[in-house]
Formats: structure tokens, C-alpha cells, sequence
């Protein structure tokens, strides 16, 4: 019995020292984004060391006051020790300084002063400290996110990763920005504080620090359920800006659904959830500022009793107990943030927790030093798909067996029924997922050896809904390269067909798109995505039902910039209208995640077939 109990307090000490390493490496980690400003830290750090320093004088000008101006006594500890030192002349200054009252008071505003001017470059350099490790960490952080893979993206809606990224990140710099430096700046009170104390009366001193250990206790105690109800606090707020996200982003389906009341219950059940958590931190919270409280009560009182009777005994002045209880006032708030030091380092620590949990979640793209050898990719090259088969992560088996070969330069449209693996086919050539067998080539080279984002560079995809940032047009046509000249931005807008409807628009390519590009057409949405495939100047493109939701003007405008575009480049396009398909060199026909059939149009319909039935339902319709 005694061996299990051994091996299981060994097994506890064991992962407690993982857990210590692990935290110490999670800091290590973060301290690269603190770095970079570290002299404003330091800074902030000597002000407030400065401020402590001013600060700890004061409450010694009680003593004076009362001992030596008003009482008339002699400093004679202070004049024993210059003397002692052969500096007469400087003790005799002291006495004359110290029994005059307005001497006291003008180093008493000296000393006011000095300590607020320190106060105030502490605050504005602190501030300064902390909103740069934020920017440096949220850029950082912001960026993994966006080179995540699909699937991990997928599993979390938008608004949950926001939370993550600004919520937790304002977290964690309080852990650099103020813990440290508060840190630093309470144990120089305290240990000028104790010195000083110690002068006036060590039996007082050591009665006021025999408490001590229990607001270590109280930190023991409350630290794990303090950090816990912070975490889930922090997970709550997460989903709640998850679900105000994705109400927004579907404002449209809402109204037509004229679902506004339950989707606002539904946000109302997880502002609930959120002050249910709140709440159980507001009472952890509650719960341990009493209980210090409570000792910082207990240590006054007994310090007023035992003092009362120093003074009764003649083993102290009346200046020294005020003196004494002054600095128990001024060490009451050092000593305060050092016993809820590691309360407070734990909403620091669950954040780091969780940011430690996304940061090492593996990002697209090999490091350069595991990427193959040889050429780069070359996307204008054959792309091939050999034994391809992919499924998603809920199990539906999206293609089978895929078998497919692209030559260079050629243009092949993808048709079939909704669900047949089109866009799953392309997202795999984009190397958005991997697939589960078999292999892509592109130019001869296996897509899994590739960096995916050195592969996206040479590949121009455009969605069926235009995707359009609440920017400028430039910067929106921009961002298809981001290197593009003004004019080559808007050579791309003339061979898009979209060149004189930009200059119609009030401020002509410095017009600010609304959401999603509200203000524009579908046609014109449709168009500025081409714009982008223009100045990206990629070898690969990929159109997903380019022309679903568009007019026939629209349409045809459309035909007239693919068929520019299409020269010399290989396409892929995924099409539901044939109309809008009459170009392609090749046809692929897709059904339950297989190619059922290939070839031209003609050869297609000669047939028979699953094209033919989609073709003359798409004619039976129109």
C-alpha cells in the first residue's frame, strides 16, 4: 500500500514538473514577440522602480513631523551615524532640516512630485509596452490563422477564431506587460518597506509578517478554480461572438425567414451560458479579495494593539507607531498584489493555454528546409489525377477513383448533378485538402511535395459568388497580385469588360465597396473577380459556375473576358449552364464522386447518358 502511494506521489510530482516545463517553454515561446519592444518594457519597469523609490519616503515624513518638528526631539539615531563617520557639518545641516517645518514640507512636494513624474512615464511607457506586444502578437497570430488548413478552419466559425485572436491575445500581454513589472515593483516596496519597519520596531514587523503565509495559502487555494472558471469564461465569450458572427453573416436568410426572434433567443442562451460564467468568476474573485481582506484586517488590528503597548512601556515614540502604521498602509498594496500575484497569473496562464493550442496547430507550407529538391512547380504544365479518392472528415466519400488527365494548355469543363464531387475536385486541386488515395500531378510533380501557397501562386481561382473586402476597388483587384501596378490594375479591368463602369462610379477606382462588395451587380461582382484572374497572370486557372447567378448580358460579357483569359493558360470550369461551356475543349461528367463519361459535346450527346439528361432538362427548363 505504501509502494502505491509512493508510485502515485511520484507519478503527481513527475507531471507537475512536465507541467512547470511545458509552461516555462509556452513563455519562452511568446517572449519572441516581446522582444522587439523591450525597451519600452524596461523603461516602464526603471520608472516604476523609481516611483517605488520616491513613494517609500513618504511615509516616514509622519515620523519627522510629529517626532522632530513638533515634538522637538533630536534624530539622534540618524546624528550618531553621520557623527560616527566623521560628517558633522552634515549632521548639523540634518537636524537644522529636519526640525524645520518648511523644509519638511518642500522635500515632502519634492518627493510628491518626483514620485508622480515617475508615475507618469511608467503609465505611458507600460501602455506603450502593452499595445505593442499586442499588435506584434495579434499580426503573428492573425497570420497562422490564415495559413491553417481548410479542414481545421472549418471546424470553428469565424467569430469563435476572432475571439481567439483578440480576446486571448488581451489577455496574455497583461502576463508580460503589467505581472512582471508589478512584480518587480512590489518586492522593491516591500523589501524598502520591511527594512524601514524593522527600524521603527522589529517585534511589530515580525507580528505583521507571521500572516503572511496565509495569503500564500489563499493563492494555493483558489489558484486551479480561478483559472479554470477563467477559461471557460473566455470559451463562452468565444461562442457567443461565434454565433453574433454567423447572424450577421446570414442577415439575408434571417429576414426572408423572418427568423429574427429565434435567432436572438438563440444568442440570448449563450449570453446566459456567458453570465454564468462570469458570475462563477465574479464569486472566485469575491471569495479571495475578502479573505485577504480579512488578513490584511487582522494584521492592522494586531499591529494597533501591540503598538498601543510599546507606547504605554516607553519602548516607542508616538512618531514611530504613526510612522509604522503609515508603511503598513503604504505595504498593504504591494504586499496585496503579491499574495494574488498568482491568482491573477491565471487567466494570463489559460490564455497562453490556448493560444499555445492554436499557435501549434501545423500552418500550409513546408519550411524551406523540408522542401524537396528540383524545380519549382510549373502549373502550365499537365495536371493529372491518378486513383484520386477523397472523403470529408463526417465521412461522405466525396470522389472515387478518379481518374483524369489534363494536357497543357487545354480548357475542361466539369458538369453533374449537384453533389458529385466538382468542387471537391478542384479544392483538391488547390491543395485546400489532401486527398485520402491515390495522387495529383501538375507539370509532373506530386502535390503532396509541394508547398501548397508556392503552388496557389500560380493558380488564379475564381468562386461562384465573388468574393469582394470592404476596401477600395484597386486595393480588391489588387489583391490578386499584390505587386501590380496601377496601370496593370487597370489593364486588367478593361480585358474584364469592367474598366468604364469603374470610372462611372462617383470616386472611379478609389470607390469603397460596401460588405461583400454591396453597391455592385452580381455581373459587375462577377467581373472584378476576373479582374483580379487578369492581373494575377497565373498559368492554372479554376472557375467555379462562374456564371450561375448571372444574366444573359452579364453572361455573355463574362464569355467574351474568359475567352481572353483562356488563351495559352490550362482551365478547369465547373459549370451547371452548358451555355456557358461551349468552349471547352473536354467535358468531364461527374455523378456520386466518379467520372461517368468524357468528351466533347457532340460526342456526349451521341452518347447518351447522364449528360444528355442534364442537357435537356437545362433546355426543358429555359
Amino acid at each position: 500500500m505504501n509502494a502505491g502511494a509512493n508510485n502515485r506521489g511520484q507519478a503527481a510530482a513527475m507531471a507537475a514538473a512536465d507541467g512547470r516545463r511545458g509552461r516555462l517553454a509556452q513563455l519562452a515561446f511568446f517572449l519572441r514577440f516581446v522582444r522587439p519592444t523591450w525597451r519600452f518594457g524596461a523603461g516602464g519597469l526603471v520608472c516604476g522602480l523609481l516611483a517605488a523609490g520616491f513613494g517609500a519616503v513618504l511615509p516616514l515624513s509622519t515620523k519627522v513631523i510629529i517626532d522632530f518638528v513638533a515634538q522637538g526631539q533630536r534624530p539622534t539615531r540618524l546624528l550618531d551615524w553621520l557623527q560616527g563617520r566623521g560628517w558633522d557639518a552634515l549632521a548639523e545641516r540634518a537636524e537644522l532640516w529636519l526640525g524645520s517645518l518648511n523644509t519638511v514640507a518642500a522635500a515632502i512636494v519634492l518627493v510628491t512630485a518626483a514620485a508622480a513624474a515617475a508615475r507618469i512615464g511608467q503609465e505611458y511607457l507600460s501602455f506603450r509596452f502593452q499595445q505593442e506586444i499586442t499588435v506584434n502578437l495579434q499580426s503573428a497570430l492573425f497570420e497562422h490563422v490564415l495559413r491553417l488548413p481548410l479542414p481545421f478552419l472549418r471546424r470553428y466559425q469565424s467569430g469563435y477564431l476572432v475571439s481567439r485572436v483578440t480576446d486571448d491575445v488581451t489577455m496574455l500581454q497583461k502576463l508580460y506587460a503589467q505581472r512582471v513589472e508589478q512584480l518587480a515593483v512590489s518586492v522593491l516596496y516591500l523589501g524598502f518597506g520591511i527594512s524601514v519597519t524593522c527600524l521603527l520596531s522589529v517585534k511589530l514587523t515580525l507580528i505583521a509578517a507571521a500572516l503572511l503565509p496565509l495569503y500564500l495559502v489563499i493563492s494555493h487555494r483558489f489558484g486551479e478554480p480561478v483559472r479554470s472558471a477563467t477559461g471557460a469564461l473566455m470559451e463562452q465569450r468565444a461562442r457567443v461572438s461565434e454565433r453574433i458572427q454567423e447572424s450577421l453573416a446570414g442577415i439575408e436568410i434571417v429576414k426572408t425567414a423572418t427568423a429574427e426572434r429565434a435567432v436572438a433567443q438563440g444568442v440570448a442562451r449563450r449570453l446566459r451560458l456567458l453570465v454564468q460564467a462570469r458570475l462563477r468568476s465574479l464569486v472566485l474573485s469575491c471569495a479571495t479579495n475578502n479573505l485577504v481582506r480579512g488578513v490584511q484586517f487582522a494584521s492592522t488590528l494586531l499591529i494597533a494593539w501591540f503598538g498601543v503597548r510599546e507606547i504605554q512601556r516607553g519602548a516607542m515614540s508616538i512618531g514611530d507607531f504613526v510612522a509604522f502604521n503609515s508603511f503598513v498602509v503604504y505595504l498593504a498594496a504591494p504586499v496585496r498584489s503579491l499574495s494574488l500575484l498568482h491568482l491573477g497569473l491565471q487567466p494570463a496562464f489559460a490564455a497562453l493555454d490556448r493560444l499555445g493550442e492554436l499557435f501549434a496547430a501545423p500552418a500550409e507550407g513546408l519550411p524551406a528546409r523540408e522542401r524537396p529538391g528540383g524545380p519549382p512547380c510549373d502549373p502550365s504544365g499537365p495536371v493529372t489525377f491518378e486513383k484520386v479518392s477523397f472523403a470529408y472528415e463526417n465521412g461522405a466519400e466525396a470522389l472515387r477513383s478518379i481518374d483524369l488527365e489534363v494536357p497543357a494548355g487545354a480548357t475542361v469543363a466539369l458538369v453533374g448533378p449537384s453533389g458529385a464531387g466538382k468542387s471537391t475536385l478542384v479544392s483538391l486541386l488547390l491543395a485546400l485538402y489532401r486527398p485520402c488515395r491515390g495522387t495529383i500531378r501538375i507539370g509532373g510533380r506530386d502535390l503532396a511535395a509541394l508547398d501548397p501557397c508556392a503552388l496557389r501562386r500560380g493558380i488564379a481561382f475564381v468562386p461562384q459568388e465573388a468574393f469582394l473586402f470592404a476596401d477600395t476597388i484597386r486595393r480588391n483587384i489588387r489583391l490578386g497580385n499584390p505587386a501590380a501596378s496601377d496601370e496593370a490594375i487597370e489593364e486588367a479591368a478593361r480585358k474584364a469588360r469592367i474598366h468604364d463602369e469603374i470610372l462611372a462610379l462617383p470616386n472611379g477606382y478609389e470607390t469603397v465597396l460596401g460588405e461583400r462588395g454591396t453597391g455592385l451587380s452580381v455581373g459587375q461582382r462577377q467581373r472584378l473577380s476576373m479582374a483580379r484572374c487578369f492581373v494575377r497572370d497565373a498559368a492554372l486557372l479554376i472557375f467555379d459556375e462562374p456564371s450561375a447567378a448571372l444574366d444573359a448580358v452579364s453572361e455573355r460579357r463574362l464569355k467574351e473576358s474568359l475567352s481572353d483569359l483562356l488563351q495559352g493558360r490550362t482551365a478547369f470550369i465547373i459549370a451547371h449552364r452548358f451555355s456557358a461551356i461551349d468552349f471547352a475543349d473536354r467535358i468531364v461528367v461527374l455523378d456520386a464522386g466518379r467520372i461517368v463519361a468524357t468528351g466533347t459535346h457532340p460526342e456526349l450527346m451521341a452518347a447518351g447518358g447522364l449528360y444528355r439528361e442534364l442537357y435537356a432538362a437545362q433546355q426543358s427548363h429555359q
